[in-house]
């Protein structure tokens, strides 16, 4: 898999606040859910081993309900640009699919998911606000998917836009982890680069 660019050319920087919405921009205050098991909740809690999944029961709708977690940090929006277009697919339905994002702190081979290798199921990303401090840095968790509402997606709360090597990369990682793909950097670049919106927009 090819590697992530230079963290001073992930994003595109001031870009026109009327610039359509694109695969990969990042929003603050957007709603991510977490189906939790109360059974993983009690563990937790208790900081007890985790019962493996196939051993607890399906838990009542009244703790399902009670057991889930919301979130309202950042995320990224992932699907095909197409499908939520504010002038196609996007005036006939209301779902968009975002990835929540997570500080980088939190993983413990933070290697592997700054240089992408084995880490399939993550997108790193320095911080927009300071690509320079590794400390910062967030990545976008593709088991930790949301749909919400378009309401929630509005320019004002719209905080990054990736860079186009960047755009190619998210696509290349999103390939290998939910086709089991690996699509190279030019093979992406030749049949999609042209959908990259400009600066401009």
């Amino acid at each position: 898999m090819d590697a992530y660019p230079e963290r001073g050319s992930f994003y595109l920087g001031g870009f026109p606040q009327e610039r359509p919405l694109f695969q990969g921009d990042v929003f603050r205050g957007v709603p991510a859910v977490l189906a939790a098991h109360p059974a993983a909740l009690q563990a937790d809690y208790a900081a007890a081993p985790l019962l493996p999944a196939s051993s607890v029961p399906l838990p009542s709708y009244e703790q399902a309900r009670a057991s889930l977690q919301m979130e309202g940090r950042y995320s990224i929006l992932l699907p095909n640009p197409c499908e939520f277009s504010e002038a196609e697919k996007g005036t006939g339905h209301r779902e968009r699919v975002l990835a929540q994002l997570r500080p980088i702190s939190e993983v413990e081979n933070q290697k592997a998911v700054r240089t992408g290798r084995g880490a399939v199921s993550t997108f790193w990303m320095p911080h927009w606000d300071a690509p320079d401090r590794p400390e910062r840095d967030m990545y976008a968790s593709f088991r930790r998917i949301s749909s919400v509402d378009a309401a929630y997606l509005g320019r004002a709360n719209r905080v990054a836009v990736l860079s186009r090597p960047a755009w190619i990369v998210l696509i290349q990682r999103l390939s290998a982890f939910f086709g089991g793909m690996s699509l190279g950097y030019e093979e992406i670049a030749e049949q999609v680069a042209h959908l990259y919106l400009s600066e401009g927009g």
